[in-house]
């Protein structure tokens, strides 16, 4: 070999210490009856062990001159821990869908890639923070993920294993759901769905039922009806499978669902005040204010905007989480045309948005410095509510953002705003069967902190910087 370097595996593998990553030499050797027997030392060389300046009778000269000239830098391996939502000890039935989501870093460089398998079958990959694939359609039994993260320099690690045990439900007994599971006032709707994984040749028909009284029945998959108008008052369902011949199978699990009457209808949050201090055109962004609901959750059905002499705009009015995010579905556009002073206008929402008892929430409306709508100042601005909530401070953000502030003056609002609401729950009881199979318990210690991070490094590797070499006599 000339003009190259020539390589070869060690007998075993060597890993330097991390703590001490440029202490390293990378020596060369010659030995007598090679293919190249001549070596010139450059000027000062230095040798190690039984050597001289001219020559060594076993044939050895070892030379430092990479110590001095040709520094080694070591790759730290990443390290990857995986982890998924599902709770530790919940039995899940297949075919099942297993969220994923990997803790990768890299105290040297930068993670590239983070891949997930399942059984050692690559399921897809994620090339940014956070790591994250959805497993869908696993099958039963015991099935194991990883997660391989690539820094920026090729090395891979791989996570320690998550083993999930699924469970077979298409020879079990229905398996009933209700939902959504959420508060509700009389009349309601529900759906109730058999979830299991049934064949056509098993499963026929699924036949629901409440309080005993047939409410439907579905021939296919996903096995499901709509129960409308539910009055107040408790009520049991269950479902009972058929096979394609009309001979009964086997029943599901009980599900008892009690509705709340109506306390309330449609209350206006606000009930006086909001008009105290004066009116202002001068800034564009978000105001309104924040409150605390009560012991009592509540169904948020509309939103509504206070109308000054003169308005005719329109303007977006929304629901916030307390810490400034959207609620889904809580958005709406308030048209403030035609609406008398001195009063509300409101718009529906798409449906309605449940606000839960002990939580904090805000509620605002977007302006715009235009010259148009004015809207009221918070200085002095006191609105009386209902006592389903507690008004904690008016609230404002600038344009594009998500980053509210407060003023933390309890009963203060911007605008003012407004919603409309109803109160009244929705309670669900009933646990699900067990499958004619041994369940299987999924998931144990799910936690980045509980998990051993592995080190399965596909072989350390070593960057020689400044370096043009010919190793010769290989």
């Amino acid at each position: 070999l000339f003009g190259g370097i020539g390589w070869r595996s060690t007998s075993d593998p060597v890993t330097p210490a991390t703590s001490t990553p440029n202490n390293y030499l990378i020596i060369s050797k010659t030995i007598t009856g090679g293919r190249t027997t001549e070596w010139v030392p450059p000027s000062g060389t230095v040798y190690y062990g039984d050597n001289s300046a001219t020559g060594n009778p076993n044939g050895v000269r070892w030379l430092d001159d990479f110590k001095k000239d040709y520094p080694i830098t070591i790759n730290i391996p990443p390290t990857i821990s995986l982890r998924t939502s599902v709770a530790s000890g919940v039995t899940i039935w297949s075919p099942a869908t297993i969220p994923l989501e990997a803790n990768a870093t890299d105290s040297d460089g930068s993670v590239s890639l983070v891949e997930f398998y399942l059984n050692s079958v690559k399921l897809g990959a994620d090339t940014s923070t956070p790591y994250t694939w959805m497993a869908t359609n696993v099958g039963p039994g015991l099935q194991t993920f990883i997660a391989v993260a690539t820094d920026n320099l090729g090395i891979r690690a791989t996570s320690s294993p998550l083993t999930a045990g699924i469970s077979d439900n298409s020879n079990s007994d229905p398996i009933l759901e209700v939902s959504p599971v959420a508060p509700y006032s009389a009349p309601a709707t529900l759906t109730l769905t058999v979830i299991n994984n049934y064949s056509a040749s098993v499963v026929g028909r699924v036949s629901f039922l409440k309080n005993n009284v047939s409410v439907g029945d579905d021939t296919s998959k996903p096995y499901n009806v709509a129960v409308t108008n539910l009055p107040a008052g408790s009520h049991t369902f269950k479902a009972n499978a058929y096979d394609p011949n009309g001979s009964f199978i086997g029943v599901s699990n009980a599900i008892t669902v009690t509705i709340a009457p109506t306390i309330n209808s449609d209350l206006t949050l606000i009930t006086s005040g909001g008009t105290a201090s004066h009116l202002r055109d001068d800034f564009s962004g978000w105001v309104g204010f924040q409150f605390k609901v009560g012991a009592t959750a509540l169904s948020v059905n509309e939103l509504g905007r206070y109308v000054a002499s003169g308005s005719s705009g329109t303007h977006v009015v929304k629901l916030i989480n307390a810490d400034g995010s959207d609620i889904v579905g809580g958005s709406i556009t308030v048209n403030t045309a035609g609406v008398s002073a001195g009063t509300y206008a409101y718009s529906s929402l798409p449906s309605p948005i449940t606000l839960q008892a002990g939580t904090t929430y805000g509620l605002v409306s977007q302006e715009i410095a235009d010259g148009t709508d004015q809207w009221y100042d918070d200085g002095g601005n006191t609105i009386t509510t209902t006592s389903d909530v507690t008004p904690t401070s008016s609230a404002w953000a600038r344009e594009n953002t998500a980053v509210f502030y407060l003023a933390n003056i309890a009963g203060e609002s911007f605008g003012p705003v407004n919603l409309q609401y109803t109160k009244g729950t929705v309670a669900v009881s009933g646990a699900s069967p067990a499958s004619k199979f041994a369940n299987q318990s999924i998931f144990a210690n799910q936690s980045f902190a509980s998990l051993l991070v592995s080190s399965a490094i596909e072989g350390a590797r070593f960057i020689l910087r400044t370096i043009n070499l010919a190793f010769f006599g290989q």
